[in-house]
């Protein structure tokens, strides 16, 4: 029977170690009863180490914690000390390379921004100053923070990935709009989505389509070299072909069927969002392209 850890931050070793060696504990039920016995834990060593990166950290790291631990969790010889003190060098580390990856994306972002700010059709033609860039940034996420959600055990598509995936194509689409816009010399789009504009939590990058699918970080992997070379944009029969060459074919994928996904997860998000924050941040990178997707997104939403 599993052991709920008790608030000063211990937890069942004991049980920690059946755990590892449980050829079953890669299970989705499996890690998710155990990560919420081992959550108290993992939290309150989170927000005391994220407490020394500053107010405007916080939050974003906490959030980041469980996943970090989890990652790590092989890592964890209790001979060598208690869980408390794990978490806390565990977390320090990761906090401080979250941190430090951050600063970097936000110094090539005004670089960015400086040399985008001249094109057409992209991302900077909003961000003319680092600062409303970084205010944009911060407040998609903190919207995505609050749709988010983890698939639901069934069958059906997980709609939150497939919005995610969206966004950042739209992202490619919005670029390559104007056909005259060249893009700076070693300049790569696919970092700068991914660092500086449409950012994706740890969690995210591990959620798929549907369970057995490539995760999300593998698809954009896949997909960087094509985003990174004119015309920077990718149509939805390149998307589904790579994901069905990372499944090996098991997995068919065709762009009437991504079509519909997105839709969907379009407007299951859309009935989520404020129409002004919709609008500002969302709209123009998933535009409606007809009154009968408008409808299929109402009819969606009403679903929720």
């Amino acid at each position: 029977m599993m052991t709920t850890p008790p608030n000063h931050g211990s937890i069942d070793v004991e049980h920690w170690i059946s755990f590892l060696t449980d050829p079953d504990s890669d299970s989705r039920e499996k890690r998710d009863r155990t990560m919420e016995a081992w959550l108290p834990a993992i939290r309150e060593a989170a927000e005391r180490v994220a407490s020394r990166f500053g107010p405007r950290w916080k939050q974003e790291l906490v959030d980041e914690a469980p996943l970090i631990i989890w990652e790590r969790r092989a890592s964890f010889d209790p001979d060598r000390g208690t869980f408390q003190a794990f978490c806390s060098v565990v977390l320090y580390h990761a906090f401080l390379d979250i941190v430090e990856k951050s600063a970097r994306a936000e110094a090539a972002a005004a670089q960015c921004a400086k040399e985008l700010g001249r094109l057409k059709g992209t991302p900077a033609d909003w961000e003319n100053e680092l600062q409303k860039h970084q205010e944009r940034r911060r407040r998609t996420r903190e919207i995505l923070d609050r749709v988010a959600c983890r698939p639901d055990g069934s069958r059906d598509v997980h709609l939150y990935a497939v919005f995610l995936m969206r966004l950042r194509q739209g992202m490619t689409v919005l670029v390559s709009r104007d056909p005259d816009a060249a893009l700076p010399p070693a300049f790569s789009l696919a970092r700068f989505i991914e660092d500086s504009c449409l950012v994706w939590r740890s969690w995210e990058q591990a959620e798929r389509f549907k369970a057995d699918w490539p995760s999300l970080l593998e698809i954009w992997n896949e997909l960087r070299p094509l985003v990174d070379q004119p015309p920077h944009r990718v149509e939805a029969p390149e998307l589904c072909r790579r994901v069905m060459d990372l499944a090996n074919g098991r997995r068919p994928l065709s762009p009437s069927c991504w079509n519909r996904w997105a839709n969907r997860a379009k407007g299951c998000a859309r009935s989520k969002i404020s129409p002004e924050d919709w609008d500002e941040l969302f709209a123009p990178l998933l535009p409606d392209s007809s009154r009968s997707c408008k409808r299929e997104e109402t009819e969606e939403g009403e679903r929720q």
